[in-house]
């Protein structure tokens, strides 16, 4: 039978590319959870020099790896995320308004495809309270991306 969704897990894992890795494609994933060189901000750290991402059908993950920080990133590619509602969770005034270099969002990105991601509402999901009803409040934010030339959203 099929592998369960630990060995899916278990297995990308174990495959951690190496450091000076400039594209990465991977395809059909089934786990619910990306490997820690994956998560958050471990992209940036783990693989630094990426210039071309292409991921498709992680119909279980709701959540993608931090990818704004990646300074040679020209091309992002997702695909079927059905899942995936924000593409991160934080301040999005910190990131963009930081004056640290290093922070900068997405300062080499010239081709963004987003692709069957019907769930998705926004790139940042911010929480605030709301002083009327004491309820949180959800705040979506998308920056300005200076160097895109080309946006596809389907």
């Amino acid at each position: 039978g099929l592998p369960g969704r630990e060995n899916w897990e278990a297995c990308l894992e174990g495959l951690k590319p190496h450091p000076n890795l400039k594209k990465l494609t991977i395809s059909s994933y089934d786990g619910e959870r990306l490997p820690n060189w994956a998560q958050m901000d471990n992209l940036c750290t783990s693989l630094p020099y990426l210039v071309d991402i292409d991921l498709s059908w992680f119909h279980r993950c709701q959540q993608v790896p931090t990818f704004c920080h990646l300074r040679f990133l020209k091309r992002l590619q997702l695909k079927g995320f059905p899942e995936v509602e924000y593409m991160e969770s934080g301040d999005p005034l910190r990131e963009v308004c930081s004056l640290r270099e290093e922070a900068l969002f997405f300062p080499s990105l010239q081709e963004l495809t987003l692709m069957d991601m019907n769930n998705l509402k926004g790139w940042w999901k911010v929480m605030g309270e709301v002083v009327s009803n004491g309820q949180k409040d959800e705040l979506v934010q998308l920056p300005k991306l200076q160097h895109l030339s080309k946006l596809e959203i389907k």
